[in-house]
């Protein structure tokens, strides 16, 4: 009975970190446009890129 029970556990288990696998792997673009983002506000930040030059950057990309 225990056996069944843990088994029963794991399974579920599974489905959820399957579909969590799942969701994160959806993200992965998402998360890619921000890094990119990010690194052009850096580039501002530091003066190697012009805030017009971002905002074309910006229209050009997305």
């Amino acid at each position: 009975m225990e056996l069944e029970h843990r088994i029963e556990n794991f399974l579920n288990n599974a489905e959820r970190y399957e579909e969590l696998a799942e969701q994160l792997n959806a993200l992965k673009p998402i998360l890619h446009n921000v890094t990119l983002i990010n690194e052009k506000v850096e580039a501002c930040a530091r003066g190697e890129l012009t805030y017009p030059e971002l905002a074309v950057w910006l229209k050009e990309n997305f």
